[in-house]
């Protein structure tokens, strides 16, 4: 059985997760011309909505037509647009739907980071976090053996599916994913 081998990256930045969180939080870091990098566990951005809600509507209302003319305003009370200089790229432009599809929000969470040019790493799951030989900086492995360093890490995970803790009867309780 051969080894893989290891190559090490380092950011000023590694944010571990590419939900809205994690995209928004790229978004200012792109545009402030930051050194970082997205690792995303899944094959799309917004990888949480792919398979949830069980039901594919978002409970999350669509706020197109708020009727306020203020543009800051209707903005501030948008629940699922990510912010950027540009407002085409608003949630509210993609469905007219109160309550919209969980795969609308993927297309939107994907056509955000692919306008805007996140440095995304797909596929790439962080198995442990620690410090460095100096205690400076953060040192991520991923399941692939790609070891990344950063000074800042930025835990974007969102609603984790299988973070059952270890206690009498957790077995017995019904998680997000789980149901109906």
């Amino acid at each position: 059985m051969g080894s893989q081998a290891e190559t090490s990256t380092e950011f000023e930045y590694v944010l571990v997760g590419a939900g809205p969180a994690g995209l928004q939080a790229a978004y200012f870091l792109e545009k402030s011309k930051r050194s970082y990098v997205v690792l995303e566990a899944g094959p799309v951005a917004g990888n949480f909505f792919v398979r949830n809600p069980r039901h594919r509507q978002l409970i999350s209302i669509n706020k197109r037509f708020n009727g306020f003319p203020e543009d800051e305003y209707n903005l501030r009370h948008d629940w699922n647009s990510l912010i950027s200089d540009d407002p085409k790229m608003r949630f509210t432009n993609y469905t007219d739907k109160l309550f919209p599809s969980a795969d609308t929000v993927v297309e939107y969470f994907n056509d955000y980071a692919k306008k805007f040019k996140l440095n995304i790493m797909y596929n790439t799951r962080v198995e442990k976090i620690s410090h460095d030989r100096d205690g400076v900086s953060f040192v991520l492995r991923t399941k692939g053996g790609t070891t990344y360093k950063a000074q800042v890490v930025v835990m974007a995970c969102g609603a984790m599916e299988e973070n059952i803790p270890d206690i009498p009867g957790a077995e017995l309780c019904a998680t997000y994913n789980t149901h109906n």
